[in-house]
Formats: C-alpha cells, structure tokens, sequence
C-alpha cells in the first residue's frame, strides 16, 4: 500500500521468519545488529474468512506475477511519487473487502508473511495478541 493509505499489519507466519525480516531491515538501512534498538516479538493470532493466498496466485491477465512485486524497489518507487506493484495489489486487495493478503517474505521467498488490514476485520475474525496476560505480566 502507499504511504498514508489503509492501515496494515505486517506479520510473519513463523519467528523465524520475523527475526529474519527485521534483521533484513537492518541491513536495508545500514543498522548494526548486533546492538539493535529494543525489539519485541509477539504472537498473534489471526482467523480470517476473506484472504488473498499469493502463493496460489496467477499471473495476471496484464502479466504481473509475484516475483515481479518482490522485486520492485517499493522505497525508490515511493521517493519518485509512486506506487509499487504489491503497493498497488494491496490496496486492490484492502479496497475489495480482503481482511489478509498471505505472501512470501522477501528475504525468505518460501517462508510465509501476513498483512493484516484491521479496517476490513469481519465481526467473526480474530485479530488479538497471543497470551496477552502474560505479555503484560513481563512488561510490567
């Protein structure tokens, strides 16, 4: 999605998976590591009835196909004014009730990512925080 758009939640389906992702933002912006800011990693659990599975997904009669949207430089497109092909597919996706689209992560293209749009959440989902009780416990 554009920036200033719908919001979305950008989750991975493994914590593997979400260690990998955020270390791959840290070396996108040239960020040590090893002494990294204060991260959390949190469960979540999500049930939804309307996602777009972009690992059973067809080219597009126009030729898109997901390795394309991997590949687009989304931060270059966004500095000139524009939007990147997944930028474009998620708002498609958010604007034709889609609750979740599921993708492949972009450091791991086998392992599995989730953008949540909470605005598109049917009252019959779930959305909420895995053990939250105890979560609060070790925060204090």
């Amino acid at each position: 999605m554009a920036p200033g758009m719908e919001r979305v939640v950008h989750l991975s389906t493994t914590e593997m998976t979400a260690i990998k992702e955020s270390g791959g933002h840290f070396a996108r912006y040239g960020w040590d590591s090893a002494a990294p800011e204060p991260r959390v990693l949190v469960a979540l659990e999500v049930e939804v009835s309307r996602m777009l599975d972009l690992f059973h997904f067809d080219a597009l009669h126009a030729g898109l196909t997901v390795q394309e949207m991997l590949d687009d430089d989304w931060e270059h497109l966004n500095r000139l004014g524009k939007e990147s092909l997944s930028q474009a597919v998620g708002r498609a996706a958010f604007c034709l009730g889609y609750e979740a689209i599921l993708a492949p992560s972009a450091v791991f293209r086998r392992r599995r990512n989730v953008a949540v749009f909470p605005e598109n959440l049917a009252y019959s989902s779930r959305f909420a925080i895995a053990h939250e009780n105890v979560l609060r416990e070790w925060l204090g």
